[in-house]
C-alpha cells in the first residue's frame, strides 16, 4: 500500500506540467488586455474566466435599461383615444386622435388638471436639457401639458390634499374662471371608486366603469401605467378640502398612460448579449 501510495502521488504530480500555473495567468492576462480594449477593466485576472462562462445576465431596469424619465404615450377620454409622440423631458411632441370623437374642450379639461393638480415643475438648464423638479410621474405630466400648450401659472390654488401612498391620490381646490373647483390625480382604480360620473362631450354621464376598465388592461398590456384624473365643481365660497369631499359628485376625465422609455444604447447591448448566447 505505501509503495502504491508513492506511486500515484508521484503520477498524479507527473501529470501536472511545471509550466502550467505559468501558462494559466498568461492567458489570464490576455483576456484582460482584450477586455481593456472593449473598455472593461477587470481587477481579478479569474474573473476574465468567469466572465466568459457567463449564461445569464439579471439586471436593473429603472436608469439602467431605460432613461428613468417617465413619458406619456397615451391618453384616455370618455370618447377617444389618443397617442402622443416625444421622449423624456423635453416637451414637443404630437397630439394623435386614434380613435373616437375629437373634443378639444374635454381634451384641455384633463391637461389643465393635470397640470394644476401637480407638484413638479418644468425646467430648461443653461446648456438647453430640459428636466423635472419633483416626481417621475408628476414630472411626466407637466410635460404633457406643456406638449399642448397648458400654462396653468395664473391659475389660484386654495388648498391641497398631498399625495399619500396611503390614499393613492393628491387633491386641490382652485379658482378657474372666478369659479372654485376640487381636481383630483391618482391611481385609477381608487378613482374608479370615488367617482360616480365621468365627463363626456355633453356634460355629466353615467360612470362606464367597464369601458375604464378594459382601457387599463389594453395599455397595461403594452406596458404602460396609468394615472387617473377627476374633477368636481366646489359649492360657491368654499375653499378648504377634505377627504371627504372626494366621496361625491367627483366625474372621471380620463387616463394617461405613460412608460419609461429605454435607453437606445441599451437595446444594442440586449441584442449583443443574445447574439453572444447570454439570456437577459
Amino acid at each position: 500500500l505505501a509503495e502504491l501510495l508513492l506511486a500515484v502521488i508521484s503520477l498524479a504530480v507527473a501529470a501536472v506540467p511545471e509550466g502550467l500555473p505559468a501558462i494559466i495567468s498568461i492567458i489570464l492576462s490576455l483576456g484582460v488586455q482584450s477586455m481593456a480594449r472593449n473598455h472593461a477593466i477587470i481587477r481579478k485576472l479569474p474573473t476574465v474566466e468567469t466572465l466568459g462562462a457567463m449564461s445569464v445576465i439579471c439586471s436593473d431596469k429603472t436608469g439602467t435599461l431605460t432613461m428613468n424619465e417617465m413619458t406619456v404615450k397615451a391618453l384616455v377620454l370618455a370618447n377617444s383615444h389618443w397617442r402622443i409622440s416625444g421622449n423624456s423631458y423635453e416637451p414637443k411632441g404630437e397630439f394623435h386622435l386614434e380613435s373616437g370623437q375629437r373634443d378639444e374642450a374635454l381634451l384641455n379639461g384633463f391637461l389643465q388638471t393635470v397640470d394644476i393638480c401637480n407638484e413638479s415643475q418644468l425646467r430648461q438648464d443653461t446648456q438647453g436639457h430640459w428636466g423635472i423638479v419633483g416626481g417621475p410621474t408628476e414630472g411626466a405630466l407637466k410635460v404633457l401639458a406643456a406638449k399642448a400648450g397648458i400654462n396653468s401659472e395664473s391659475v389660484q390654488v386654495l388648498s391641497k390634499l398631498p399625495f399619500d401612498s396611503a390614499y393613492k391620490y393628491m387633491a386641490v381646490s382652485c379658482l378657474i374662471d372666478g369659479k372654485a373647483c376640487l381636481l383630483l390625480t391618482g391611481a385609477p382604480d381608487v378613482l374608479l371608486a370615488l367617482c360616480q360620473q365621468q365627463q363626456g362631450e355633453n356634460g355629466a354621464e353615467a360612470l362606464d366603469r367597464d369601458y375604464w376598465n378594459a382601457a387599463i388592461t389594453t395599455y397595461a398590456s403594452e406596458g404602460l401605467r396609468t394615472v387617473a384624473a377627476a374633477w368636481r365643481w366646489l359649492p360657491e365660497g368654499r375653499q378648504q378640502i377634505d377627504h371627504a369631499d372626494l366621496r361625491e359628485g367627483m366625474m372621471m376625465l380620463g387616463l394617461a398612460c405613460m412608460m419609461d422609455p429605454p435607453r437606445p444604447e441599451a437595446i444594442t447591448a440586449i441584442r449583443d448579449c443574445q447574439q453572444a448566447g447570454i439570456r437577459v
